[in-house]
């Protein structure tokens, strides 16, 4: 009986294996292949020692490189999961678009539930309500100014490298339940097809892009 139990677990890992490998993330985009992961992949082994709710996001993060990537076009760039330390603090950009219109990061949030929150408040409240009809809070940080920050962060990384541009920050909320009506906030493809090839401002030669580009490549 044991050698049976034995058999089956392996038989579970060997699948689980296939589809983590098979899932998707920073890469495998349909209509464009410019696209960089910077960071590693979580692993099947990785996944096995990583909470739910991370698990979650990353399915989340996953997701929403797939959208943004369904409406790249030839001459976008799209780097993921990009480290930077700035004032000796360490954040993570979900996705970053490059190209001439300017350097847009989109900071991915996968948040079920109602959020209440506004723009100007340093936390936001989700709140869930379970198959028991229990419902629990959960104070978020602000994506907004989350996202302000990494703006920041870039900027001065981009600056001490030589390269002066103007980077724009949004939020995906993949679930559609943003709290506040905001110009930095993303509910759809479209939305997203829209800030990234709209510019008010010089558009970018293809020597700053390519200088953009070989800093944010690992």
């Amino acid at each position: 009986m044991i050698y049976v139990v034995i058999a089956i677990i392996i038989v579970v890992i060997i699948v689980a294996i296939v589809r983590s490998g098979s899932s998707g993330g920073g890469g495998g985009n349909q209509g464009n292949s410019n696209t960089t992961e910077c960071g590693n992949k979580p692993t099947f082994i990785d996944n096995l020692f990583t909470p739910e709710e991370k698990r979650a996001g990353n399915r989340g993060e996953a997701k929403a490189t797939r959208i943004i990537q369904s409406v790249l076009r030839s001459d976008d760039w799209l780097f993921t999961h990009f480290k930077i330390e700035s004032n000796g603090k360490r954040s993570e950009m979900d996705d970053i678009v490059v190209n001439q219109y300017g350097v847009f990061i989109i900071e991915v949030k996968d948040w079920n539930g109602t959020i209440t929150g506004r723009e100007e408040d340093s936390n936001w409240l989700q709140y869930k309500t379970t198959y028991e009809d229990q419902t629990y809070e959960n104070v978020r940080k602000n994506p907004i100014k989350q996202v302000n920050g990494q703006v920041y962060a870039l900027k001065e990384y981009l600056k001490a490298n030589g390269v002066r541009v103007w980077v724009s920050g949004y939020v995906l909320m993949l679930q559609g339940n943003s709290p506040v009506r905001s110009e930095r906030v993303l509910n759809s493809k479209y939305e997203i097809d829209s800030v990234i090839h709209t510019t008010d401002r010089k558009l970018l030669d293809e020597n700053t892009i390519y200088n953009i580009r070989r800093l944010l490549e690992p």
